[in-house]
């Protein structure tokens, strides 16, 4: 469910000179950087490249994003046998959360 704040921001993007902005990935992510940072989106110019480096992507939760960077990085060997294969995700996940930050399920790095 999106906050008022989250859906406020999209508004403003709307509203915005397209000669200004010249997104990379689609807006809903910007709003989400935005929203979590309490960045004013009508001065996305002074934060965009930022939020493009922090971008890691989006999933369905926390878990799932953290066995898609573990998968992405060969942190785990393909076909891994027992105990490799019996990795608590949820639990790997509080611990890479404190590098990164999730907004409306679009997860950027701490920057």
């Amino acid at each position: 469910m999106s906050s008022t704040r989250y859906t406020q921001i999209l508004a403003t993007f709307d509203n915005l000179d397209p000669t200004d902005f010249d997104p990379i990935y689609p807006i809903e992510v910007y709003a989400a950087y935005a929203e979590n940072l309490s960045l004013d989106p009508s001065d996305i110019e002074s934060w965009q490249d930022e939020a493009e480096e922090a971008y890691a992507g989006e999933y369905d939760s926390d878990a799932d994003f953290a066995q898609t960077l573990a998968d992405d990085l060969d942190a785990v060997p393909a076909n891994a046998p027992w105990p490799l294969s019996c990795i608590d995700w949820e639990y790997a996940a509080r611990d890479l959360m404190y590098d990164y930050f999730e907004t409306e399920g679009y997860y950027f790095r701490n920057l």
